[in-house]
């Protein structure tokens, strides 16, 4: 009886432990929450144009990923346009709001990279 409370217990605790690694996995998005992504991004687009830039407008998602970290984090694909052409970039945006300006916002594009950050 003792072993069969025992296997029970460690049974559970295994449970716990996946639940818990699979909460940080990053998660491919589709439908609401990937129109809640493209929210984010075009509020990040925009609070970036208003300072200092890079000005980009969105043309549209190709993929998109949101990931639990210490804040969350939003990788993108995404087909940006600037005063010239339009260009695909890989795009990350780490949030941790209660930090002064503390969204990060990472442009991997095709003619180099740029980080930025500006307030949550």
């Amino acid at each position: 009886m003792f072993s069969l409370k025992l296997l029970f217990i460690l049974g559970l605790a295994m449970t716990a432990v996946d639940s818990l690694r699979i909460r940080g996995r990053p998660k491919e998005l589709s439908g609401d929450e990937l129109q809640k992504a493209e929210d984010t991004l075009n509020i990040s687009l925009a609070k970036l144009a208003e300072g200092d830039g890079p000005n980009y407008q969105l043309i549209q998602i190709i993929s998109a990923s949101y990931q639990l970290v210490a804040g969350s984090k939003y990788v993108y694909v995404a087909e940006l346009a600037d005063e010239s052409n339009s260009k695909v970039c890989n795009v990350e945006i780490l949030s941790r709001p209660w930090l002064e300006d503390g969204t990060r916002v990472t442009f991997d594009c095709p003619d180099g990279k740029i980080e930025k950050q500006h307030s949550s």
